[in-house]
């Protein structure tokens, strides 16, 4: 016999034998990575379909599923080898595994499909995944449905405990269902101190029920509890004493599932004792209890009391009394009382009665006045019911006898009283105990003028719940049963301690199991109950598909039914039936060069075109070619899209159908040779972005040479295009490997387009002149929309830019052979920039309006015109014009014009020094204060006020005295500035500017001589110290000196007067960036700044900015401009080459005070560019878009 130790080690070696010589089994949903050697264009990644087929481009289909890697790897091998000269080497290798899909359903924490890496899974594993069983699960009744319908019912009610059946083993595609148990459970009803719901197991007793509930109330009656029991259609009452169980003498009931226990109210037990006792009131009754004992709970008689005690028995038929003398004396036996008893100690020489009822007990009291009679006791006790046959006993003192008379009869005769009468009166209201599915269970007080019918109970007890079903009616162990419509007309009046028991309505549920939504489903009373209700809760009505449903019934009967016979037919459903609804979802398999390759399952009312399913997995990387994307079908069929033609509407974008497989290879660069009269003859490669085009390939091989002919011929189709064409956007595409041959033409022509009369080619002969103006002539002249300014294109790519109305004066441009010249229509460009939505420049043609109202509503609109301060155009003559009335102007701009909506300023003055409140104020450039204004506001000069220094933030200072504040004062502060103000003969240094602590500094804190670098490190050092400039002011006199690192220690000794005043501007270094960019303007320049971070910083190119030509105009505008061109374009494709990110020392660096443009074309020309950006300089300078230092 084998030990454990010895059984375990021979598991895992059949466990190895079986990895290393069996194989793994490729199953559905599995990727798999299929290796061509030698062949990377045949190499791909493929997804296992549901069919258990494998799409591979070029060869079709292939069945993998059931199959180990090496079986497949021959059978691709033979496959490739068909379409290779040489026998392939295959190697497959498994990407990632497809779960292992399990279903758990019903009542635990988290329902629904569990995806596991496991190929076997016990109960015990699978329920731990969904967080357990509920509270409320019958895990006795649990069962397993088989992936092949098989249903096996398991008892998992001791799995937790025991772990009984924990390592019962599912297997994919199984599904577990753990029903409630809630209808099982205890209900405790009545005098509990937490009545309520008791979960049920095995063997539960009544005391344990009573212990679990909290025990019993002081008022329970624990000698007759009711157990209520549902036994098939009726239900069983009995009655147990808990006094004889606690004392052994009965033993302890164990419970029925589902059980009712009703502890009742023991009041109605209790002795009531009426009249002359002190403490009147009720004495809970015990077996044995005498009335003396009675007489002395309550505190013993008054001096009142009369010589007659009164006992009426709980059904008032049981009447005595006794003398009290007697009874006090020992002269008479003590009376044993009964439960329910009442007992009245008259008073004597009073006008007053006692009403006792099984319900009430209590004195009535008269006045003189009054008339002592039986109506007029029921009257002043609210119970008189003069249309009730109710029967009255009168016991009038001496009376032994009594008198018994009918409620009803009083209508017409009534009743002289003596005082001390007890009127006794049977039951008058009903307590009726409600169970099931009311909204309030309990007992339920009918009041004596209620008609105690089935309505009004359940009325009372908060009407039935939307589970409610037939009413049972029990007393006395007699049953009647009632339907809902019955209960509501029923007139049957209810007898006092009846029981009304509402059944609950059976469940109505099913259980639902599909790809995308699943669990328990309840339906309402209302609903139907069939497959079509259930379907359509969930939107899984598919009346096209012929895929099966599986129903499997709760006897184990499996029926299919296919979708489509749903549209003439409804199935019913059974309550606990387990529909399992196919996966008619579309399934697209996505793999190359996607951000998200892998299956992706689409509802059938969902888009399911191409272009959808390639955004579903992330889109196209760069590396992909999206206009080479292969999709392929299970049946082979095979077809080649192009993405971006599919985009740009060019292509209608196909409906994919499910299990095909799309797949975007890798982009295989597009080359043409390009020969002849080029500048750089050679191969001409296409980054994946750019469409190959036959002007873009030339373009790509320098342009064409001086010599180069009109025509150029694509060797491939043997065709011959015009040059001219292709600059008239009459492109033409090329494919890869083709050859573009330029000729030599040494001819005398030019090529015209635009704004002429008969645009194409001119040609010249040997005599006449070779000019613009005799090229106009030739072509027709101008059109009347024809721009002034023409550009000429000359074959070596020069611009060149030439003003028509010059020939008039006698001048003429010559012109070289196989130039291109281009008559653009007439338009403005009119610059717009301050504070407007979107500023920059706009192109306006002849036929558009360029009044102010339509330069702004082109800019977007001005936000808030509360904060525009003003508005200046600068036109092309340079003078700046201020013009506040600009949108209600009716003149047109003239082209090159620059409109400057300049915002309201904020300006900041700080006053310090010989002021009762110092400090700082802010002001708008609309208001600008006055010096008086300010010096008001700071609290006024204080008495030995000296003198007033104002530093303007431009460098400007003022000094005058304070005498003079009054005659000089009133003048208005355009500009921010610091106003310091001195004490006479004070020991003083002031410091304020870009320091870190500005303010006044007595002198007496520095020790030794007073020098700027001890002042500078009391105020906390300068802010920017590489580029610092330092104003001493002295007596009003100023000087200016720069803090460098280089002249630092000098500057750092400079000894200082008391009084001196220090002011450190404000250091703000400036770029400029102008053209296509989002916010054109100037930026602030920080250390290392390069030309694409000064871009980002003015908010990013436009999309129409033409990146690969940005100027960079080193040190600004000048007469002979240092220009660099930089070619951002060329830094994006490198990074995409050698997959890294771009390396900032590769862009070209700035400096402060350097000025980029960022073109619209990449023909620019410089000097109309100069004459722009120096337009825009001027109207930040005069506009004062930022302050100076």
């Amino acid at each position: 016999m084998l030990k454990k130790g010895s059984l375990f080690l021979l598991v895992a070696l059949l466990v190895s034998f079986n990895l290393v010589f069996g194989g793994y089994l490729i199953r559905e949903g599995d990727i798999l990575s299929i290796t061509v050697y030698g062949h990377e264009e045949l190499s791909s990644e493929v997804v296992v379909g549901p069919d258990g087929f494998i799409s591979v481009p070029p060869i079709g289909s292939v069945r993998v599923s059931g199959k180990i890697l090496e079986e497949v790897e021959k059978v691709l091998s033979s496959r490739f080898r068909d379409i290779l000269i040489t026998k392939p080497q295959v190697t497959i290798s498994i990407v990632k595994y497809a779960p292992y899909d399990y279903n758990v359903l019903g009542e635990v924490n988290r329902p629904g499909r569990v995806s596991l890496s496991q190929s076997s899974v016990t109960i015990s594993e699978l329920l731990a995944s969904v967080g357990g069983p509920k509270e409320t699960a019958d895990l006795s009744k649990s069962f397993v449905i088989k992936k092949n319908g098989e249903k096996i019912s398991i008892d998992l009610s001791e799995l937790l405990s025991e772990g009984k059946n924990a390592d019962f083993v599912l297997y994919p595609g199984d599904s577990l269902f753990i029903p409630s148990g809630i209808s099982s459970w205890i209900k405790a009803v009545g005098e509990f101190k937490n009545p309520g719901v008791i979960k049920y197991y095995d063997g539960i007793t009544l005391t344990e029920v009573i212990a679990q509930v909290g025990g019993v109330t002081d008022k329970a009656d624990i000698e007759n509890i009711s157990v209520l029991n549902r036994i098939g259609n009726s239900v069983q009452r009995k009655e147990y004493n808990l006094t004889k169980i606690f004392s052994g003498k009965s033993a302890d009931p164990i419970l029925k599932p589902g059980a009712t226990v009703i502890i009742e109210d023991s009041s109605g037990k209790a002795v009531r004792v009426l009249g002359e006792v002190r403490i009147p009131g009720t004495v809970p009754y015990k077996k044995g209890i005498t009335l003396l004992e009675v007489i002395g709970e309550t505190g013993g008689i008054t001096q009142l009391a009369g010589d007659k005690v009164l006992i009426i028995g709980k059904d008032t038929k049981r009447q005595f009394s006794v003398e009290l003398d007697k009874l006090l004396s020992g002269s008479s036996e003590d009376i044993e009382l009964e439960p329910g008893d009442t007992v009245v100690i008259s008073r004597s020489d009073e006008k007053y009665t006692y009403i006792v009822s099984p319900e009430m007990s209590e004195r009535v009291d008269f006045s003189i006045y009054e008339n002592l009679t039986l109506r007029n006791v029921l009257v002043k006790a609210g119970i008189y019911y003069p249309d009730r046959d109710i029967t009255i006993s009168i016991l009038q003192p001496r009376d032994e006898k009594g008198l018994k008379v009918s409620m009803k009869d009083l209508q017409n005769k009534d009743y002289p009283l003596k005082p001390g009468t007890l009127v006794v009166l049977p039951l008058i209201r009903n307590t009726v105990y409600v169970l099931g599915e009311v909204k309030h269970p309990g007992p339920v007080v009918i009041e004596s003028y209620e008609k105690a019918t089935l309505n009004t109970v359940i009325s009372k007890a908060g009407g039935l719940t939307e589970n409610a079903s037939e009413i049972q009616l029990i007393k006395d162990n007699k049953k009647t049963i009632f339907d809902l419509n019955e209960s509501l007309e029923s007139q049957t009046e209810i007898e006092s301690g009846s029981i009304v028991y509402v059944e609950k309505l059976p469940e109505r549920f099913v259980y639902l199991i599909s790809p995308s939504v699943g669990g328990k489903v309840d339906f309402s009373r209302e609903e139907k109950m069939s497959l079509r209700s259930l379907l359509s809760k969930y939107n899984l009505l598919d009346f096209e598909s012929e895929e099966k449903l599986i129903l499997l019934t709760g006897d184990g009967e499996k029926t299919e039914v296919k979708l489509t016979d749903l549209r003439n037919k409804d199935v019913p459903l059974s309550s606990g039936t387990v529909i399992i609804y196919p996966d008619t979802r579309v399934k697209i398999y996505i793999l190359g060069e996607v951000r998200s390759p892998g299956v992706f399952a689409i509802n059938p009312g969902d888009t399911h075109t191409l272009s959808a399913a390639i955004s579903m997995a992330g889109g196209v990387l760069d590396t992909g070619d999206p206009r080479n994307i292969r999709v392929t079908y299970p049946n082979g069929e095979s077809r080649i899209y192009n993405l971006k033609e599919i985009l740009n509407g060019s292509e209608a974008d196909p409906q994919l159908k499910s299990g095909a497989t799309v797949y975007i290879s890798r982009y295989v660069p597009v080359t043409v040779n390009v020969l002849g009269e080029v500048n750089r003859p050679g191969v001409v490669e296409f980054d994946p972005w750019e469409t190959p085009t036959l002007l873009l390939a030339i373009s790509k091989a320098g342009g064409l040479k001086e010599t180069a002919a009109q025509e150029i011929k694509i060797a491939h189709d043997d065709q011959t295009y015009i040059w001219l064409s292709l600059i008239e956007n009459q492109d033409v595409p090329l494919e890869s490997g083709v050859t573009i041959y330029v000729p030599e033409d040494r001819g005398r022509y030019v090529y015209i387009s635009g704004k002429v009369m008969k645009p194409g080619r001119v040609d010249f002969d040997k005599f006449e002149p070779f000019t613009l103006s005799r090229a106009i002539a030739k072509s027709g002249g101008l059109l009347e929309s024809a721009d002034n300014f023409v550009k000429i294109i000359e074959p070596d790519g020069k611009i060149k830019k030439f003003d028509i109305e010059e020939t008039e004066k006698g001048k003429d441009l010559k012109l070289v052979a196989g130039s291109i010249i281009v008559v653009p229509e007439k338009i403005k460009r009119i610059t717009i920039i301050g504070a407007v939505r979107d500023p920059g420049t706009y192109v306006f043609t002849r036929n558009e309006r360029t009044t102010p109202a339509d330069i702004i509503a082109r800019a977007g609109g001005i936000p808030d015109l509360s904060k525009v301060r003003e508005i200046r155009i600068l036109s092309k003559d340079g003078k700046p014009v201020s013009y506040n009335e600009f949108v209600e102007s009716a003149k047109e701009l003239e082209d090159g014009s620059i409109v400057y909506v300049k915002p309201v300023d904020v300006l900041r003055f700080s006053v310090i020094g010989a002021v009762k409140s110092p400090g700082s104020f802010d002001y708008s450039s609309n208001e600008p204060p006055t010096l008086l204004t300010l010096i008001s506001r700071a609290g006024g000069a204080l008495d030995e006020a000296d003198e007033i220094h104002i530093i303007y933030r431009s460098g400007k200072i003022e000094s005058f005295d304070v005498s003079k504040l009054i005659t000089q004062g009133s003048f208005t502060l355009e500009e921010s500035a610091d106003i310091v103000i001195t004490k006479l003969a004070e020991r003083y240094i002031g410091i304020i500017g870009d320091v870190q602590k500005p303010g006044l500094i007595d002198i007496s804190l520095i020790g030794g001589e007073i020098t700027l670098g001890k002042v500078l490190a009391y105020a906390g050092g300068v802010n920017n110290p590489s580029s610092a400039e330092i104003w001493l002011i002295t007596d009003g006199e100023s000087e200016k000196i720069l803090l460098t690192p280089e002249k630092l220690s000098e500057v750092s000794g400079r000894v200082l007067e008391a009084g001196t005043i220090i002011y450190v501007p404000l250091s703000y270094l400036r770029v400029y960036v102008f053209g296509e960019v989002e916010r054109p303007g100037v930026i602030e320049y920080t250390p290392d700044m390069n030309v694409l971070e000064a871009i980002l910083s003015a908010g990013g190119p436009k999309n129409t900015a033409e990146l690969s030509r940005v100027l960079l105009f080193k040190n600004g505008i000048s007469e002979n401009p240092e220009v660099q061109y930089v070619d951002l374009d060329k830094y994006a494709v490198d990074s995409k080459k050698s997959n890294e990110v771009p390396k900032i020392p590769e862009v070209p660096k700035v400096e402060p005070g350097d000025v980029i443009y960022v073109p619209s074309s990449y023909m620019v020309d410089i000097k109309e560019v100069m004459g722009v950006i120096s337009s825009l300089l001027t109207i930040i300078y005069t506009g004062k878009l930022i302050a100076a230092p």
